[in-house]
């Protein structure tokens, strides 16, 4: 039993975006080991030995080659919009605390 993806429809939800998202050279490195496909998501940051990493369109990308009946994809950086998300990035940034929950949704 199981449902054919053609009839599925993915949301990809409020997440870090790319220009929020920094990673170091072995996190990069980890990525790569995987297939030369991913280098496309990673930009050079300011900092050097390290990058950003655009995570959504990662999964967008994934989630459109399984011929899906349809991918939404909400584009808001839940670490700069501050007053409509928690963010672990951030707050990990600040030294701050604060955490949230998230809830996801899977329905038949």
């Amino acid at each position: 039993m199981g449902v054919e993806n053609k009839y599925i429809k993915a949301v990809i939800g409020p997440s870090i975006q790319q220009g929020s998202y920094e990673v170091d050279s072995a996190f990069y490195d980890r990525f790569l080991a995987k297939g030369e496909r991913y280098k496309k998501y990673f930009y050079p940051s300011v900092k050097e030995g390290f990058y950003q990493f655009d995570l959504p369109r990662v999964v967008y990308e994934d989630l459109m080659g399984a011929n899906l009946f349809s991918v939404d994809w909400v584009r808001l950086d839940t670490v700069i919009h501050t007053d409509l998300f928690f963010s672990h990035r951030r707050a990990t940034l600040s030294g701050t605390s604060i955490a949230g929950r998230q809830l996801s949704v899977i329905s038949l």
